[in-house]
């Protein structure tokens, strides 16, 4: 009989990378061995998506205090942390009921948001967590917390795993599961092109895909453009990504100034929000990452699923992706200047352009298969199920460097 396993994410209003992420984990999960039941704050194409590939999903909307995010939740006078534990703890209460009448055996959260939400009440249930890392976080007391709450750690890059230092963390906790991608099925996404870009006959594209916020450095990126067009002049940026909350709207019309400012108008579009990343990147010459933080980044697994060469900063566990020199360039963080000469040397070479996408392709393939991906998650599962350890994920990735 499947053994019933509670997928939590507190971001479940949204669709970017690591909604994603749990998305095809969850839809390819061994349903004659596991039975997911997603759970979540509220309606979004998350829940959507899930529910559509035949997933339980549960909306469990919390108390209006608890809705508050960047750490503020944890702030104010006495008396508002005082109503903002009351309502912890009756909304741990509704948790733990869905637990039981669930018959819920593992549970698993996406984020540490998640985790944090979901710990009193497993706890109550005698339920172990598994916290999925996908993003390098300051190591604060709510991240010390989460290390004593989570039963295992999963990690999606080694670089996740070594931020943690060793004297306060149990190494016998952390599994490095990468992410992965059904590369068969993301290519004939990209086949099936959507809405084109009206590019011009002879320019060159340049794309970026990510979430409009200064973490994933986008005005960075413009300012190395501005360097790039000085060389190139027929070339054009896309830039794909919505925001998330105010302060992504504040960097996205900063973005948008910067492009008027320095009228680049004619040579920078923003699309926002996409579905159809597939269909895009099949349209680009070059995917460029230039975040300031990674966890093991999907636009660059994609862009590189597709035979793209990708320009990223050495950031997180992005390095474990691309062979630099050999699948793309890797580039210091907060550098415009060598971010643009990165993406010039690919532009000016064709060849080799074409070179590093095929070898990218490669690797992708051998190394960071969706079904690896899954079947790592689900032996994290046994062991917590089992009581066995330690956890042994099978066909693990060729480390950067040995493609």
């Amino acid at each position: 009989m499947p053994r019933t396993v509670l997928f939590f994410e507190s971001h479940s209003g949204y669709f970017y990378g690591s909604q994603q992420s749990l998305c095809l984990l969850v839809e390819h999960l061994d349903r004659s061995r596991f039975r997911p039941v997603f759970a979540g704050p509220t309606e979004g194409p998350l829940t959507q998506r899930l529910a559509a590939a035949g997933v339980r999903t549960v909306i469990v909307p919390p108390p209006e205090r608890l809705r508050e995010y960047g750490g503020s939740v944890v702030h104010g006078n006495l008396w508002t942390k005082a109503c903002r534990l009351l309502s912890y703890l009756a909304y741990s209460r509704r948790i733990v009921r869905l637990m039981r009448a669930e018959a819920v055996e593992v549970g698993h959260c996406n984020s540490i948001r998640s985790l944090l939400t979901l710990g009193l009440a497993a706890r109550l249930a005698r339920i172990p967590l598994i916290w999925h890392l996908r993003l390098n976080l300051d190591l604060g007391w709510w991240n010390r917390l989460a290390l004593k709450l989570a039963d295992r750690i999963i990690v999606v890059s080694d670089y996740l795993r070594q931020e943690f230092p060793s004297d306060i963390s149990d190494s016998r906790k952390f599994v490095t599961v990468h992410n992965g991608v059904d590369v068969t099925a993301f290519q004939s996404k990209g086949a099936r092109f959507g809405e084109s870009l009206a590019l011009e006959a002879g320019w060159q594209t340049v794309g970026s895909v990510g979430t409009l916020t200064p973490r994933k450095g986008q005005l960075d990126l413009l300012r190395a453009f501005t360097q790039v067009l000085c060389r190139r002049p027929s070339t054009k940026l896309v830039m794909v990504g919505g925001t998330d909350g105010p302060d992504g709207d504040a960097y996205a019309e900063r973005l948008r100034k910067y492009v008027s400012a320095e009228k680049l108008d004619e040579h920078v579009t923003f699309t926002g929000w996409r579905s159809d990343v597939a269909s895009i990147l099949c349209q680009l010459d070059l995917l460029v990452l230039p975040s300031f933080n990674e966890g093991l980044p999907r636009a660059v697994l994609e862009a590189m699923a597709l035979g793209l060469p990708v320009v990223a900063t050495n950031v997180g566990g992005t390095s474990e992706l691309v062979v630099d020199g050999q699948t793309g360039l890797l580039v210091p963080a907060g550098d415009p200047d060598a971010l643009a000469t990165a993406i010039a040397a690919i532009l000016d070479d064709p060849e080799r352009a074409r070179s590093m996408g095929r070898l990218g392709r490669e690797r992708v393939e051998k190394n960071f298969s969706l079904e690896s991906s899954v079947r790592g998650v689900e032996a994290v599962i046994d062991t917590l199920l089992t009581g066995r350890g330690p956890v042994k994920v099978p066909m693990a990735p060729t480390p950067a460097g040995r493609a």
